[in-house]
């Protein structure tokens, strides 16, 4: 179970590197920054933090995986194709689907035990 945390940590870091570096080299480029630009950094920004919370909170990463991936995709799909934008959330959402499930599951199969008592 904690292999699945890691490997889909794995994937948001390494997408979120990589999104960071694809922002740095978007925004040094052209004439200067223009709506498009910004918004692409808030996104990657807003990716950025919801990777890092992953690390420390899963269920709480799962989520904001889930919100980023999904607004990258929307963003990805009107500027892009629908093959792109799959390209560009995706590997979030995989995260956030992974991080969910496996929170999901743990809470389901980890019940408190309780004692059985009866009255006389």
């Amino acid at each position: 179970m904690k292999t699945n945390y890691l490997i889909a940590r794995l994937i948001a870091t390494i997408a979120s590197i990589f999104y960071i570096l694809l922002v740095i080299n978007y925004a040094t480029k052209g004439d200067g920054l223009t709506n498009s630009g910004i918004v692409l950094i808030v996104i990657v920004t807003f990716m950025t933090i919801a990777t890092i919370v992953s690390w420390i909170r899963a269920h709480i990463g799962a989520i904001l995986l889930l919100m980023s991936g999904i607004s990258f995709l929307v963003f990805s799909l009107i500027s892009n194709s629908i093959s792109m934008a799959i390209i560009m959330g995706g590997p979030f959402i995989l995260s956030a689907i992974i991080l969910g499930v496996q929170e999901e599951i743990r809470a389901i199969t980890i019940l408190p035990k309780r004692e059985i008592t009866t009255r006389k």
